[in-house]
């Protein structure tokens, strides 16, 4: 069977990954999609005018562009050949997505980790998506999960390229949430005083801890992320302080 290649998404939300397959290289024939069973196996879908319409296919990416929590579909022709861009009008099942924003690690996210724990029709399921760029084409950035009946994302850790690791407990389903990198950075002020500056999102509090020598740390202060706003936090113990460090929790 001649194929062009092939994408990954959970198109119908019921929290495991379905394939699109494209076809026609060489003659004009149909694509292929299949419906994951949540079981290993697969199921081919045969109606709709995805898995209809003829064409020389070349490839195909997935990316909620009308932001209504489905996964859309395009898929390209080869040259001479129309590309369709496919609507997903959804179902009754639920979802969580997420936008990642590096301050560390490079601005889009790219190779950072979302893993997503939901108990999905009676069943507690461990998701993972991957940020990662395209050969040929290229899926939303954006982490999209399916949460099928699910009430809640009981955890979502995020492990960022950097290696900073976030946990969040109990985000709510059906929503876009934007996720900021923790980041410190600092410098010293004309008076002697040391300011930090502290990135983070704005769904989370961190608390910032000093230490004369990477032994014994006492809290400077706690801080409400704001999103992609910079706060400034001013140390004015730092003064006359011969070493000094600082790590946020």
């Amino acid at each position: 069977m001649e194929t062009d290649g092939g994408s990954w998404a959970d198109f119908d939300n019921d929290g495991d990954l379905d394939l699109f397959i494209t076809r026609g290289q060489g003659t004009t024939t149909t694509n292929l999609l299949y419906a994951n069973n949540g079981d290993g196996a697969f199921t081919q879908v045969t109606l709709g005018s995805m898995a209809n319409d003829q064409g020389r296919w070349a490839g195909s990416a997935w990316a909620d562009y009308d932001n209504n929590g489905f996964q859309d579909l395009f898929v390209t022709g080869h040259p001479g050949t129309r590309e369709v861009l496919y609507r997903n009008h959804g179902n009754g099942n639920h979802w969580i997505s997420f936008k990642l924003v590096g301050t560390r690690s490079n601005r889009s996210a790219i190779g950072a980790k979302v893993r997503v724990q939901a108990t999905i029709f009676s069943q507690t399921t461990w998701q993972m998506r991957e940020i990662s760029g395209g050969n040929r084409h290229q899926n939303d950035l954006r982490p999209h999960f399916g949460l099928g009946d699910a009430t809640t994302a009981t955890t979502v850790r995020i492990e960022w390229p950097s290696g900073a690791v976030e946990e969040f407990p109990n985000l709510a389903r059906d929503q876009f949430h934007t996720i900021v990198e923790p980041s410190l950075r600092g410098a010293m002020k004309p008076n002697g005083e040391f300011e930090l500056s502290v990135w983070a999102s704005a769904n989370r509090t961190c608390t910032i801890e000093h230490s004369p020598d990477l032994l014994t740390w006492t809290v400077l202060t706690t801080v409400p992320g704001q999103g992609e706003t910079t706060v400034a936090v001013t140390d004015p113990g730092a003064p006359g302080q011969n070493q000094r460090f600082y790590r946020m929790k």
